[in-house]
């Protein structure tokens, strides 16, 4: 049996959050605060939602406390073949496989959104229409300038640009056919060319980056096909500036293992309501109707 880990990213350490994984992984909380100059858990709890999402100190806190919560699956067993992370829970998947340590992940982490800090925009994820659909109503719409951060589902993507033109597609959308266009509490438009310049920045700086081999496959959003050690800093670089290509990257593991069983680390609920999307898509365009794996 095929077990694939998927990592959630934004916002993950606010979802159903367990101090006492500081408690049992002291040796993470020390680094991170080595790492970082201040305590994770003291900034979790003086933040309580202060900051935005996308702000370096809630970067951080996603990328350490989505690793406790991995090492905390591992001890009960979980033994994973294929890991991926959705967003910024691809560090933490390339962390469980080796490519990078805690101390470089959290590091990296740190360092791409000190760099997207000058960088601002507008993202909205829209729900009920095909990324063909959604790009045939923004040529109409001339709305060009708009781009795909995010391809979660067959139904659902996110978008991300100037704030004037999220905020004019939002209408647009809806009476194109969308059920619900929905603003992302993020002021920084990962993901798309808005951050190429702060992407050409980071892949100067890990050039000085060791990574490993990968001990099992991580499959990149950007690519959705697995990470190689000699093109990790590409990836990475380019991870920043294009899409997350997430319903790809499952169809990856579900085309070569049917029967694989999907484990969520982080914001179970919202990447077990992707996969369930994703599948039933998949049931309903298969001549057969089989099941193409289970959560």
């Amino acid at each position: 049996m095929t077990n694939v880990v998927l990592f959630s990213g934004f916002g993950s350490h606010g979802k159903d959050m367990d101090e006492g994984l500081f408690d049992r992984y002291p040796d993470l909380n020390t680094a991170a605060a080595d790492t970082l100059g201040y305590s994770i858990r003291d900034r979790l709890r003086a933040d309580r939602g202060a900051e935005p999402l996308d702000s370096p100190s809630n970067q951080a806190a996603a990328f350490v406390v989505n690793a406790m919560k991995y090492r905390a699956r591992r001890e009960d067993g979980l033994a994973p073949d294929i890991v991926m992370g959705r967003d910024l829970g691809e560090y933490n998947a390339l962390e469980a496989a080796g490519v990078l340590d805690f101390g470089t992940g959290l590091r990296l982490v740190r360092l791409r959104a000190e760099l997207a800090a000058d960088t601002n925009g507008a993202m909205a994820a829209v729900l009920g229409l095909t990324p063909e659909e959604i790009r045939a109503v923004l040529r109409s719409a001339d709305l060009r300038d708009l781009v795909f951060t995010s391809l979660n589902t067959p139904h659902q993507s996110v978008l991300s640009g100037q704030p004037c033109d999220i905020a004019r597609a939002e209408d647009i959308l809806l009476r194109a056919g969308a059920y619900d266009v929905r603003p992302i509490a993020m002021g920084k438009p990962f993901h798309s060319p808005l951050l190429a310049a702060a992407a050409e920045k980071f892949r100067d700086a890990l050039r000085g980056t060791a990574f490993g081999r990968p001990r099992i496959p991580v499959i990149a959003n950007c690519t959705a096909l697995p990470y190689r050690q000699e093109r990790a800093a590409e990836i990475l670089s380019r991870h920043m500036r294009e899409p997350v290509r997430w319903h790809e990257s499952i169809r990856w593991a579900a085309d070569r293992f049917p029967q694989a069983v999907y484990t969520a680390v982080g914001d179970q609920k919202l990447l077990l309501k992707m996969l369930r999307q994703i599948f039933a898509e998949s049931i309903r365009s298969s001549p057969t109707g089989a099941t193409p794996g289970r959560p």
